[in-house]
């Protein structure tokens, strides 16, 4: 992260991530589960909250130090498919043999070797609330697989984390929630985005950020989208300052838009 700006940098070719005071605190719980040598930990929060915006940042972070990194989405995942898919992701050089025996065991020895090494290994698993119920059984049993140095995340939309399973639930040391941005944060965002163009787009005034919020619910994927949409209405008009209205009024057409066009609805 680079502290002047609290803009965590992505990739070369994408935009960077804002820091909001929740995701900052996430990132420090999580570096404290690792730290600690706890297996499992939860990240939750509402959908666009981000959940897996920080996952990526994490698993950048946690490379740097050292740490091998396996990165798997379980939305849709199959048990069929899952040893494989998770061999894949620790970068074990699966077979083509799909024996779930055989992978399994492929998987424990890497982890060993990390162990021996003195490497933790970190497991993400990203919408593990969208996963089938005999995938995360398989999670479990990975789980308590004595003597690994895994530490595993999971993480869940909010309204849905008991479908996670009562297991899961009672074996996680730590429940992580990302929180919506707080009116300080999106006043730091817009600010921040703005010195980023140089001061090429215009200031949002109190009363913008507060409808920002109210309109968003503070989801970072919603205020990221209404927030450009409004500044470029700004400078097409020549406003130096972005007010309520004119937050009402893009959010408006926006709303409408979505209602006749299904594309837009689904990123909406």
């Amino acid at each position: 992260m680079d502290k002047r700006t609290g803009l965590y940098e992505k990739t070369a070719d994408t935009q960077a991530v804002f820091a909001s005071s929740s995701f900052e605190e996430a990132l420090a719980r999580l570096d404290f589960v690792v730290d600690s040598g706890q297996s499992l930990a939860i990240v939750s929060g509402s959908q666009g909250s981000g959940r897996s915006t920080l996952l990526e940042v994490f698993s950048r972070e946690a490379r740097r130090r050292g740490h091998p990194v396996g990165w798997l989405g379980l939305w849709g995942q199959e048990e069929c498919g899952w040893w494989w898919d998770l061999a894949a992701a620790l970068g074990t050089n699966p077979p083509l043999s799909r024996d779930p025996f055989l992978l399994a065991y492929r998987i424990q020895d890497h982890l060993q070797q990390q162990r021996l090494l003195g490497r933790r290994t970190l497991l993400l698993l990203d919408d593990a609330d969208r996963a089938a119920e005999p995938v995360l059984s398989q999670v479990l049993r990975l789980l308590k697989t004595p003597k690994q140095c895994l530490t595993t995340i999971l993480t869940a939309e909010t309204s849905r984390m008991r479908g996670l399973g009562d297991s899961l639930l009672q074996l996680s040391q730590l429940h992580i929630r990302l929180e919506p941005w707080t009116a300080a944060d999106i006043a730091a965002y817009v600010q921040q985005k703005r010195d980023h163009l140089g001061g090429k787009c215009p200031s949002f005034d109190p009363s913008a950020v507060d409808r920002l919020k109210e309109l968003t619910g503070g989801l970072p994927h919603r205020i990221l989208q209404l927030a450009e949409w409004v500044r470029l209405a700004a400078i097409a008009e020549h406003h130096e300052w972005v007010d309520r209205p004119m937050v009402e009024g893009v959010f408006r057409e926006l709303s409408l838009s979505a209602e006749s066009d299904p594309e837009m609805a689904a990123t909406w």
